[in-house]
């Protein structure tokens, strides 16, 4: 089960954008949700009432265990467009974080054998 996700906006949204941040960040972190301490999710409308393009601001902190901190950032001028750019953007860094982590433990094994 994935930690709860600390949402904090600088505008009201509604329950149906905060169904759909639930539903991506969890899809995103599915693979290493046993690493997971904490998600907050800042939501920020840039330009407020004026709009604009890009004016709609989704940044996702997750800290892990063995790592520390992932921060994945994504705009658009739609706040759904921005959340699903963000989850996709924070599971490849999952994704990208977590082949280092085995590369290290591989080349530790291997240096630890030679040592022998």
């Amino acid at each position: 089960m994935t930690p709860e996700i600390l949402i904090r906006s600088s505008f009201d949204y509604s329950h149906a954008l905060s169904r759909h941040i639930e539903r991506r960040v969890t899809a995103a972190l599915r693979s290493q949700v046993a690493q997971i301490e904490g998600i907050v999710l800042k939501l920020a409308d840039v330009n407020g009432p004026r709009g604009g393009a890009d004016d709609k601001v989704v940044r996702i902190t997750v800290s892990l265990k063995p790592w520390g901190r992932l921060v994945a950032t994504a705009a658009s001028s739609d706040i759904y467009r921005s959340v699903d750019s963000a989850a996709q953007r924070l599971k490849t860094a999952v994704r990208r974080h977590s082949s280092r982590l085995r590369a290290r433990q591989v080349q530790a094994a291997g240096e630890r054998r030679d040592a022998h």
